[in-house]
């Protein structure tokens, strides 16, 4: 970070030792603590990328065996410019889920 107020803003802070997060979380497999691990990094240059999360092996039993589809370009969801509470975008995008994975 360069910007000289925000690091200011940042120095204010109380500095806190990070969490063992095996301790906290004691029944996570070893590939959970190490993805959190990896995403929950304040810096984003630090932080594990978008394609290096999708590839982690935590996902691995949840892939399939067909590869990895991406869009080509943007997808625009009908209901994007409604003011929705939070059940009722999560139907929402679970019901448009199910329409993409018939």
């Amino acid at each position: 970070m360069t910007d000289q107020k925000a690091l200011e803003y940042l120095e204010s802070f109380q500095n806190i030792p990070a969490v063992d997060l095996q301790t906290k979380f004691p029944a996570a497999p070893v590939e959970a603590i190490d993805f959190l691990k990896k995403t929950l990094v304040f810096n984003p240059f630090f932080r594990m990328s978008l394609e290096e999360a999708i590839n982690h092996p935590m996902f691995d039993k949840l892939k399939g065996s067909l590869p990895e589809m991406f869009c080509g370009s943007d997808i625009s969801l009908e209901f994007e410019g409604e003011n929705l509470d939070q059940n009722s975008l999560r139907n929402l995008v679970f019901k448009e889920i199910q329409n993409w994975s018939k």
